[in-house]
């Protein structure tokens, strides 16, 4: 997306281009469209087209989305820190640039960088039980947002920057920083369409824990990176006692103390890592717990069946056009629904899909005539026959033991939703070629036109 700048209403977001660049980000016709979810996925002749073209339509019903209660404040958190991080962090001072020369330094040289500590950056907690949509809205209102901004020219003067506003990123399942800083540049290479950084630190093992951390710093003031998602937090939990593993410390040291809001998400069982109290190695600190949850925290729950998002996902998942010998569905078919599905959005949308297909598949052998979609022992024939590996932890969930639903979620149906949220991660990826810069890094006492340390800096020492 190319830059165009807009004079904000509040006085601090004025003058500063990766601000005003934003301005699209407050008009609520934009708001409402990214907060509105998407519903449609079926067409009206349905039933009337080719069994293979049926499948194939089946196959969107994996892309509606019923927004949460929680998605309106989710926007307007995500869009407030945006504003304020880049208030804070003016690229036409002196100071932007002395940060990243400093960095650049510090990663040719391969000597810890302490670059100037800017206020501490707010971080926002979303936290619930597996499948309840904390992923799917965050990535919903995501990718909603342009994640890269191409700047050409500010107020008559050359600007060159490729402002990256977020990304999205899982904290790794293996217990290293390295890894943690391999998740990183995946993450910003996929925003920005390439695969230097990527490719580049992937060969660097050899280099310490500490050169992964800057070079992470660096590519970040680079690209002026405005929020980082980092969903999977309860991995931390498994984490051996290592000074090398990522941790809250680690991830203020990386983000936070740099300007960088940070959205970080968790199932119930990583909410133990939140707590004051808390340390892998024994020993709490208090003031990373409560400096890293400075913000607001949101909770997903299962949908209650009287709510009217569960109405609204009915409607989304069974559409009228695909209702077979039947013009409604039935209260019995609707409640014995939510008692197998346990109110989660990820199990309704598989539990509906599975029941959609297998209902086409016997209304070709037997003849449409003697099916219908409002079949209550169809459902529950497909509950046993497609849900019996996660049905021990929905029983769980069902008797209201949290903890216990989470430990009983079988792997293969983790690696499943895994691979879902990837594709929704991707959805509305944009391949933007970043701005090449100049060849060396820029002076330290440079208040000029900003200049970035150039591609060698960043990480082919």
């Amino acid at each position: 997306m190319d830059a165009t700048y807009k004079l904000l209403t509040l006085p601090n977001l004025q003058g500063n281009p990766l601000v005003e660049a934003l301005h699209f980000l407050c008009d609520p016709e934009f708001q409402e469209q990214v907060v509105s979810g998407k519903y449609q996925w079926c067409p009206p002749n349905y039933w009337k087209l080719s069994k293979i073209y049926r499948v194939t339509v089946l196959e969107a019903l994996n892309q509606i989305h019923v927004p949460a209660p929680q998605m309106e404040i989710l926007y307007e958190k995500i869009v407030s820190h945006l504003l304020n991080s880049y208030s804070l962090r003016n690229p036409l001072r002196a100071n932007s640039n002395r940060i990243k020369y400093k960095l650049a330094v510090a990663l040719n040289e391969k000597i810890a960088a302490v670059p100037a500590a800017m206020t501490t950056a707010p971080t926002m907690l979303v936290h619930g039980v597996s499948g309840a949509g904390k992923s799917t809205t965050i990535l919903s209102i995501l990718n909603a947002i342009p994640q890269v901004i191409c700047h050409q020219e500010y107020e008559g003067k050359p600007y060159q920057q490729s402002q990256l506003l977020w990304i999205s990123m899982d904290l790794p399942a293996t217990p290293s920083i390295k890894a943690l800083a391999l998740n990183f540049f995946r993450a910003v290479d996929k925003a920005l369409g390439t695969d230097e950084y990527y490719t580049v630190w992937s060969k660097r093992n050899r280099d310490s824990v500490d050169q992964h951390i800057t070079g992470m710093q660096l590519v970040a003031q680079t690209h002026e990176l405005g929020l980082v998602h980092i969903d999977e937090m309860q991995f931390m939990k498994g984490y051996a006692k290592s000074k090398d593993t990522p941790s809250m410390t680690v991830l203020e040291a990386i983000f936070n103390k740099l300007g960088i809001p940070m959205l970080l998400s968790t199932t119930t069982a990583g909410l133990e890592i939140f707590r004051a109290d808390y340390s892998a190695n024994g020993s709490a600190d208090f003031t990373i717990a409560r400096r890293m949850l400075n913000d607001r925290a949101i909770q997903f729950k299962p949908l209650t069946k009287d709510s009217p998002q569960y109405k609204r996902f009915i409607e989304a998942l069974f559409p009228r056009d695909i209702l077979l010998n039947c013009t409604a569905l039935s209260e019995e078919f609707i409640d014995r629904f939510y008692l197998l599905s346990c109110g989660l959005p990820a199990i309704m949308l598989r539990l509906a899909k599975q029941h959609h297909e297998i209902l086409m598949q016997r209304a070709e052998k037997k003849g449409a005539d003697s099916m219908s979609t409002d079949d209550v022992k169809l459902l529950l024939s497909v509950y046993k026959n497609q849900f019996s590996l996660i049905d021990p932890a929905l029983s769980c969930l069902r008797r209201g033991i949290a903890d216990e639903y989470e430990k009983q979620i079988p792997q293969d149906w983790k690696s499943t939703n895994q691979k879902e949220k990837m594709k929704r991660r991707d959805l509305d990826a944009k391949a933007v070629t970043p701005v090449t810069n100049a060849m060396f890094p820029p002076s330290e006492n440079d208040d000029s036109v900003v200049k970035q340390p150039s591609k060698l800096t960043l990480g082919t020492v």
